[in-house]
């Protein structure tokens, strides 16, 4: 461009004589031409990363999925299926038939834990209600009148995503019950709220100091925390929302969380009620 307006303006003032026409235009022509193709191929070398950066971002997504996938599944505690076989085994020798009907809960609760393959998989509150119960029924029967338990359901038309409820009632076993000697008592309910659904798990044990109830929530106690903060990051990513740990009047705490009927989603502090 530069040269062919050299050119012209020596064309003009006849310093140069070559019979053409003034190429100012054509240069401006070429320079457009020019950039059109930089720009062209800058454009296809930025789509290129993005889909680059889109495909590294989708792996990275996939091997988090099943990274927690494989976490969930390795909370399946092996003490608790030791002390579940132990306590099948010590029944069998008295009630053959009672010890029959848990080797049924123990299928169920071991299909229960794997029978799913995506952990943003929406199944039936019902599903995690019979895991649920599989659960407590081994637990009974080990703990026998220690363990007391009592399920409040008006509501099973939600989707819930899998081992989103269980790890609650394991913890609230483990951490509010078992301790006590003369045992507790743990409540599950899915009780309908306007147009939402909240579900839980009480238990009567000696509750948590209010001050740990955050680094529960931020994963920064071990034990009963690591359940707790693995539940609350899946309920930021699918909803948007929060566990609610709260110290109950009478003793024990209320785990809950309040899920949309509509799929919808709602803020961190619309869930503490």
């Amino acid at each position: 461009m530069l040269e062919c307006c050299v050119f012209d303006i020596l064309f003009q003032n006849n310093i140069v004589n070559a019979g053409l026409l003034e190429l100012t235009p054509i240069g401006f022509f070429l320079m457009l031409l020019g950039q059109a193709h930089v720009l062209a191929e800058s454009f296809a070398e930025t789509i290129r990363k993005k889909e680059e950066t889109l495909l590294q971002l989708q792996a990275s997504l996939e091997r988090e999925r099943k990274s927690e996938l494989k976490f969930l599944k390795s909370q399946i505690r092996p003490h608790f299926i030791h002390n579940a076989l132990n306590t099948i085994l010590s029944i069998s020798r008295k009630d053959v038939p009672r010890s029959q009907e848990l080797l049924v809960e123990f299928s169920s609760y071991l299909r229960g834990c794997f029978d799913f393959k995506n952990l943003e998989d929406m199944i039936p509150i019902e599903k995690e209600l019979e895991f649920i119960r599989s659960y407590l029924s081994l637990e009974q029967a080990r703990f026998g009148d220690r363990l007391k338990v009592r399920y409040d359901i008006d509501d099973q038309s939600v989707r819930v995503p899998p081992l989103i409820l269980q790890p609650l009632v394991e913890n609230a076993v483990i951490h509010g019950i078992r301790p006590k000697p003369d045992g507790g008592n743990i409540l599950v309910y899915v009780k309908r709220v306007g147009d939402a659904v909240k579900i839980g798990v009480m238990d009567d044990g000696d509750g948590i100091p209010p001050e740990r109830i955050e680094k529960l929530i931020a994963g920064e106690e071990s034990g009963r925390g690591v359940g707790i903060y693995n539940i609350t990051r899946r309920l930021k990513k699918i909803y948007h929302i929060s566990l609610c740990i709260q110290n109950r009047d009478t003793g024990g705490l209320d785990v809950s969380m309040k899920l949309p009927l509509n799929g919808g989603r709602y803020n961190a502090e619309s869930n503490l009620g």
